[in-house]
């Protein structure tokens, strides 16, 4: 079980962040940052990412308002993209963000997966 994430300084400054709090707002910021913790949570990698739907990836971020505006948000935001066959996947999450676990001395270790 992963102990926690880690992101970047500048994700707050982050041109896509900062994109996303224009289409949506700070809500929309929360909810991405809660879908990155609940992946991490739960071990969902890219591969596993394009298995949900618009309802899974809304539920993951615990977003109470209309899940497709929400996924829209984070496609228009360049955090996450849709294939040709509908399929949504995360955009280079490492760059924001990195999940860690907490090796048996207590020290937060990089999670390789």
């Amino acid at each position: 079980m992963v102990e926690g994430i880690r992101l970047r300084t500048d994700f707050f400054i982050h041109p896509n962040t900062r994109a996303l709090a224009k289409l949506g707002d700070s809500k929309a910021v929360l909810a991405l940052f809660q879908l990155f913790m609940s992946c991490a949570e739960f071990g969902i990698d890219a591969k596993k990412f394009k298995e949900l739907d618009i309802h899974d990836i809304s539920s993951l971020a615990e977003w109470d308002g209309d899940e497709k505006h929400f996924v829209d948000m984070c496609v228009d935001s360049h955090f996450l993209s849709v294939d040709d066959k509908g399929a949504y996947e995360p955009v280079n999450w490492r760059r924001y963000f990195k999940p860690y676990e907490v090796d048996c001395n207590g020290a937060p270790e990089e999670k390789h997966s």
